[in-house]
């Protein structure tokens, strides 16, 4: 019996290879001849022989051979072979540094790059050289790298280059990781308060576009704030020339989010709203709404980001009905209010204008992003809310609320315009001289009106 089980132990069977041993054979012999392909073309470029083009960087010279990188990439196809091709064996390229151009030979020929030992700006470099070059493969290596070399230090250095060289797919990466970890992360706007990195105004601008699709927050907001008020350091501007510069980024003005607790939210509405009251001071005579003063017009100025909800007014005085004798009158308490108000943003005068377009990052103007009624100098009504049949008591105060919180910007004087109609013809409305200032919020009367009948604002605070 041992004697027949022995061969099986002391003499190896060949047995059979499977399909996928075969395989693994054939792959790692495949990566081999790639290997040597690779090492063979690296030594043909770091030798220099048989070069027939020259490319000049900064005061270096790479000597590099046409076929080869015609191979690699349609452009230089076109330049060494096409209808327009150079006639010249050297050539100069005054936009990529010559160490990334050497990092693109390299891959061209030998098909390696190590990202782990470049920087960030290296990286977006070497993305702009490839994309610059059609090299597909290259591009989509550099997009991932990128985005595990991203982080809270970085982040806005990496999209104030995808600004400045017009790189979309990478901005739409660098935005895209700003989105959704930076811009609503609080950690991250304590850091960057801590390290502050300035941008460019068109980068702040792509920031704003590419948040308005969803809801503002309220840490948009402060970061947009915090950025004008470097940038007035930075141009030599004073405190209240903030405004203009902030009507030139164009912020949302609806559809306000207040983080956690929405503006809309139809839960307990009234806790998140702040209600302030300007103090009074001596009745005036009232106003009477006629065919000539049928307006009422009133400033109003924040020192931080707040989403306007509603407003506090006078409602009309009981009307003065003479008594008669033989007739008994049963003088009403309530009324419907029919009004429309209006928030108007203020204009730029021509001298406004051009400081304001002085904060941009070339000192040039933009006409394509400025709305045509701001830039010509004309106000713009930003907001209007109707109040219809509002039944409202006499002799009291108004409290008139609207659903959507509306965006006022710091040290922006907005305008609030009240509108009656012809049917309010008559009605007295009671006016006094009440506080400018109450809270950080400045309200400021116009001087053609004795007093005023807005008693106060409801908002919500989102700074």
């Amino acid at each position: 019996m041992n004697s027949i089980f022995l061969p099986s132990y002391s003499q190896p069977v060949s047995a059979p290879q499977t399909k996928s041993v075969q395989l693994a054979h054939q792959l790692m012999d495949n990566a081999a001849m790639a290997a040597q392909f690779s090492r063979r073309f690296e030594q043909l470029l770091h030798s220099e022989k048989f070069y027939d083009c020259v490319f000049h960087i900064a005061g270096a010279q790479l000597k590099c051979h046409k076929l080869i990188l015609s191979t690699a990439s349609p452009v230089f196809e076109a330049m060494f072979y096409g209808p327009l091709r150079e006639q010249q064996q050297e050539i100069e390229i005054l936009d990529i540094s010559a160490e990334t151009f050497q990092m693109l030979l390299n891959y061209i020929y030998a098909g390696v790059i190590d990202f782990e030992s470049l920087t960030l700006e290296d990286a977006i470099e070497l993305y702009y050289c490839a994309e610059k070059y059609l090299i597909t493969d290259l591009t989509n290596s550099c997009l991932v790298a990128i985005a595990r070399k991203l982080r809270y230090n970085n982040i806005l250095p990496a999209l104030e280059l995808c600004v400045c060289m017009d790189l979309r797919d990478l901005l739409d990466v660098c935005m895209s990781f700003f989105t959704r970890c930076c811009i609503n992360n609080p950690q991250y706007m304590t850091s960057h308060k801590n390290h502050y990195v300035h941008v460019s105004k068109d980068c702040i601008k792509a920031i704003i576009a590419a948040n308005k699709s969803e809801k503002t927050s309220k840490q948009l907001l402060w970061f947009v704030y915090e950025w004008c008020q470097q940038e007035c350091h930075e141009l030599g501007l004073q405190q209240e020339d903030c405004a203009l510069i902030i009507n030139d980024l164009q912020l949302p003005v609806s559809g306000v989010e207040c983080e956690d607790h929405a503006l809309q939210s139809s839960q307990q509405p009234k806790q998140q709203c702040h209600a302030i009251e300007r103090s009074y001071f001596k009745a005036c005579r009232p106003f009477i709404v006629d065919q000539d003063t049928n307006e009422w017009t009133l400033y109003v100025k924040c020192d931080r980001f707040i989403a306007l909800r509603g407003l506090i007014i006078c409602s009309r005085l009981t009307p003065n009905i003479s008594p008669m004798s033989h007739y008994a009158f049963n003088i009403p308490s309530e009324y419907c209010e029919n009004l429309q108000i209006e928030i108007v943003a203020p204009a730029i005068n021509a001298n406004q204008q051009q400081l304001a377009q002085s904060s941009g990052s070339d000192g040039e103007s933009d006409e394509s992003d400025q709305e045509p009624n701001v830039a010509n100098g004309v106000e713009t009504v930003l907001w209007q809310h109707n109040v219809a049949k509002q039944l409202t008591r006499y002799n009291c105060d108004m409290n008139i609320e609207w659903g959507d919180g509306l965006l006022l910007t710091p040290d922006i004087e907005y305008k609030i315009r009240l509108v009656w109609r012809t049917d309010a013809y008559g009605s007295e409305y009671p006016c006094s001289l009440q506080s400018d200032f109450v809270e950080g919020i400045r309200f400021r009367d116009v001087p053609a009106q004795i007093g005023s009948l807005v008693k106060g604002l409801r908002f919500t605070n989102l700074v």
